[in-house]
């Protein structure tokens, strides 16, 4: 004999995960839409440049802007 309660309850749950699954994904969405600030290069300016060997110069502030915070 088939229980159809069984068959529901199997379906809130899953239910349940789904509405879950969307709310984290929201709140990641308005996170990063929070925390990112946009990168905005002149139209001139190359997006991929190309350093010669031994070309290896690390500005003083590359933590800073890397890590967001000073070393």
């Amino acid at each position: 004999m088939l229980d159809y309660r069984l068959k529901l309850a199997n379906e809130r749950t899953f239910l349940a995960w789904m509405r879950t699954c969307l709310a984290l994904m929201a709140a990641a969405v308005a996170v990063t839409a929070t925390t990112t600030k946009p990168v905005s290069s002149p139209a001139n300016t190359p997006t991929f440049t190309f350093d010669p060997p031994g070309h290896h110069e690390v500005p003083p502030d590359h933590g800073q802007r890397v890590l967001k915070f000073p070393l």
